[in-house]
């Protein structure tokens, strides 16, 4: 009974957990401004005013593929497109993709990963 009373005190806390907090907890270290799930599109805002290559790369592979790999790829389930953009949302990076492309990217490594990940990407224009 007291098991089932835990379960039930600690169910509501993981449904209440959105794709968007899910991921926006992996980039933390990063700091983003936002992050929003829009349709089948990922918009992460950075605080940079401009998001270089080395900055986009660090974030696809330590912060969204890390995540991909992972974790619950439930909150990437549906995405075909990440956005990483500056915090004046006018410049960055777009990655075109599914998550099964973003967990084939988590089986390279080095510099075979990183051209990998610009050849599905290209950057921001609005």
């Amino acid at each position: 009974m007291k098991k089932l009373m835990i379960i039930l005190t600690l169910l509501p806390v993981v449904v209440l957990s959105s794709p968007q907090e899910s991921i926006k907890k992996s980039l933390d270290a990063w700091a983003p401004l936002s992050v929003i799930i829009n349709n089948k599109e990922l918009i992460i805002a950075m605080s940079a005013h401009h998001i270089r290559d080395k900055l986009y790369q660090e974030l696809m592979i330590k912060g969204i593929m890390a995540y991909a790999g992972l974790k619950d790829q439930r909150a990437l389930y549906r995405i075909e497109k990440i956005m990483i953009l500056n915090k004046f949302k006018n410049q960055g990076y777009v990655f075109t993709g599914n998550t099964q492309r973003l967990t084939d990217l988590t089986e390279l490594s080095g510099s075979n990963q990183k051209r990998q990940l610009m050849k599905y990407s290209r950057r921001y224009e609005p």
